[in-house]
C-alpha cells in the first residue's frame, strides 16, 4: 500500500551522472511496433488484460523498459506474447499467424521463442526478445505488474525519492553485471539475480543499493556456505511467473536466491559487493558512466 513503504536513510551514497530520460523515446517505440503489427493484419494489445476475451493477442513488455529502470539508452525489449487459446492450439490459425510474425521481424519462430532479432522502431534499430505463450486466466498479479505497483506506490509517497530508488536500482545493475544473468539464462547464465531479482532486492532494502549489499553480505559471512545461506536468505516475488501456470507441482512465486543464484554466482557477489563497499569506506563511490 502507500503508506507503508520504509524509503533507507542511505539512498545517497554514491555519484552517479544524469540518467537519459527514455520513457517518451520509449512509448513511441511501442506504438510503432504495435502499428506495424496492424499493417500485417494482426491486432494487438499492449496490456495483459485480466479478463479473458476470445481472439486477443497480447504483446507485454516484462522487461526493465516497462518499468524505467533500464540502465541506459541503448536498451532492447523483453516481451512475452499470450495468444488466444482458439489461435495458439489451432494448427492452422497458429501457423498463418506465426508465418506473419517471422516476416514481420525476419526471423525464426523457434519453440515459441525469438531470441535477439532486431527491428526498426521510430527510426531507432531494437533487439527483441520475445516469448509466445497461451492466453490464459490462472494468472491474477504478473511478476511485472506486482513490480509497476510497487514503483508507481513509492513514486506517489515522494516523487524525489522514487528517482532516487531507481538511481540504486540501475546503479546495482551496473555493479553487479558480471554476476547479473540468472543460472536459468539460455545466454551466459552468470548465477546472479537477474534483473526483476535485483529490482526486489533492492525495494526489500528500503531502496538502497548500499543497504542491500551489507544484509547481504551480513548473512553470507554468517553462513558456512551457499546451502546455507539459501536457507537464511529470501527475495520473494510477489508477483506470479508467466511460466508456472502450467507447471503444477511449483509454486507460482519466484524466489530468487533459490532459483536464480548458484554458488559460483553466490560468491562472485559476495566479492564484487565486499569491493563495492570498501570503495564506499574510502570515500571513492562507484561512479555510473552512462
Amino acid at each position: 500500500t502507500e503508506d507503508k513503504y520504509v524509503f533507507a536513510k542511505d539512498l545517497d551514497t554514491f555519484e552517479m551522472e544524469n540518467i537519459p530520460d527514455t520513457k517518451e523515446q520509449i512509448e513511441k517505440e511501442k506504438k510503432d511496433l504495435i502499428e506495424q503489427f496492424k499493417n500485417i493484419g494482426i491486432e494487438i494489445q499492449p496490456k495483459r488484460n485480466k479478463t479473458y476475451k476470445q481472439g486477443t493477442i497480447e504483446l507485454i513488455d516484462i522487461g526493465s523498459t516497462g518499468r524505467e529502470t533500464n540502465q541506459d539508452e541503448f536498451y532492447s525489449y523483453d516481451l512475452i506474447m499470450q495468444i488466444d487459446s482458439e489461435i495458439y492450439y489451432n494448427p492452422e490459425k497458429q501457423q498463418k499467424l506465426y508465418e506473419k510474425i517471422e516476416q514481420l521481424l525476419n526471423t525464426t519462430i523457434n519453440n515459441n521463442q525469438i531470441r535477439n532479432c532486431t527491428l526498426n522502431l521510430n527510426n531507432h534499430e531494437r533487439k527483441l526478445d520475445i516469448t509466445i505463450l497461451p492466453k490464459t486466466d490462472k494468472i491474477e498479479y504478473t511478476t511485472e505488474e506486482c513490480l509497476k505497483d510497487r514503483l508507481n506506490s513509492i513514486k506517489k509517497i515522494d516523487k524525489d525519492k522514487y528517482e532516487k530508488v531507481i538511481q540504486n536500482i540501475i546503479l546495482a545493475k551496473q555493479v553487479l553485471k558480471d554476476v547479473y544473468n540468472s543460472r536459468r539464462s539460455k545466454e551466459n547464465p552468470q548465477g546472479g539475480l537477474g534483473g526483476v531479482g535485483i529490482e526486489n532486492w533492492i525495494l526489500q532494502n528500503g531502496g538502497s543499493f548500499k543497504r542491500a549489499a551489507e544484509d547481504f553480505l551480513e548473512v553470507a559471512n554468517n553462513s558456512k556456505n551457499f546451502k546455507e545461506f539459501k536457507t537464511k536468505y529470501k527475495i520473494w516475488d510477489f508477483g506470479e511467473n508467466y511460466m508456472y501456470y502450467k507447471r503444477k507441482d511449483e509454486y507460482v512465486h519466484d524466489e530468487f536466491i533459490d532459483n536464480n543464484m548458484n554458488e559460483q554466482g553466490y560468491e562472485k557477489m559476495k566479492e564484487v559487493l565486499t569491493e563495492y563497499l570498501k570503495e564506499l569506506k574510502t570515500n571513492k563511490s562507484k561512479k555510473l558512466h552512462l
